[in-house]
Parts: structure tokens; C-alpha cells; sequence
């Protein structure tokens, strides 16, 4: 990933570039994006104006004509929406990731008893926005084919 982003900032910042390259990307992405955009500034120079948020919503700021440089979203079809509306050029895949259980440490969680896990009347777990963060939308699709 870090090759392809630092490339597409190369291009952005050209002596052609004189404003901060302004980024909307998926929180999922702000550890990532701001190791990159810290090497980048170490080697290039440039300024970047990250804004982090759920993917869905900032698509919906971006469709009503909010400014912006590089969209990273964590769902392909949020790009691609920008893409079929000709606000941006063409979408395309950059990483991937997956969907990750996190627990206490004291708690045996292994993935033969994950569902039995959930399903304790005693424990209580929280999911990303879904519609909004497909993280979110991930999740719930998990909990409909439990």
C-alpha cells in the first residue's frame, strides 16, 4: 500500500501542487495514512489536511460537493459510487482487510466457541455504525448467518 499512496502524493505535490492534499479516508486507514503521510513529509516535503471518518459518510459529504484530493474509502462500492457520479476518477482496490474478534485477555475466546461466546447473556460487544462504516456492515452480516 505504502508504495502506491506515496507515488499518488508524488504526483499530487508537483511544483504544479501548492495547497495540502486533502484527504478523506476511513478511520480504519488513519494508523496507516499517518505512518505514510509522515514518511512522505520526511522525504518530499508537502502537507496533507487528513479528514478520518466513517466511509459511507464522508461519500454522502463528498456527493454533496465537498472539496477534497484522494478518497480512501473501506468499501469499494463508496468509491465506486463517486466514480458511476463522475465526482472522482476511476476506483480502485489498494488493500484489503478482515473482520477481527477482540476480547479480554482473560477470556478463553478461540474460533470453535466464538458464536457460543457471543450468544452469554453476560457479554456485551459493540460494532461500527452499520450503512454508515463497513465495518459495521460486516459485522451484522456475520450476526445474520449466526
Amino acid at each position: 500500500m505504502r508504495a502506491w499512496l506515496v507515488a499518488l502524493m508524488i504526483v499530487l505535490t508537483s511544483s504544479a501542487w501548492a495547497a495540502d492534499i486533502r484527504v478523506m479516508a476511513a478511520g480504519s486507514l488513519k494508523d496507516a495514512f499517518t505512518a505514510v503521510f509522515a514518511d512522505f513529509r520526511k522525504q518530499y516535503g508537502g502537507g496533507f489536511a487528513p479528514e478520518w471518518g466513517p466511509s459511507g459518510g464522508l461519500r454522502e459529504r463528498l456527493q454533496k460537493g465537498e472539496a477534497f484530493d484522494v478518497f480512501a474509502s473501506a468499501a469499494l462500492p463508496h468509491a465506486q459510487a463517486l466514480t458511476n457520479a463522475g465526482i472522482s476518477g476511476p476506483s480502485i482496490i489498494f488493500a484489503r482487510n478482515a473482520l477481527c474478534v477482540v476480547t479480554e485477555a482473560s477470556r478463553a475466546l478461540e474460533p470453535g466457541n466464538l458464536v457460543e461466546t457471543l450468544l452469554r447473556p453476560e457479554i456485551r460487544f459493540g460494532t461500527s455504525t452499520p450503512i454508515s462504516d463497513p465495518a459495521g456492515d460486516y459485522t451484522w452480516e456475520m450476526f445474520h448467518k449466526i
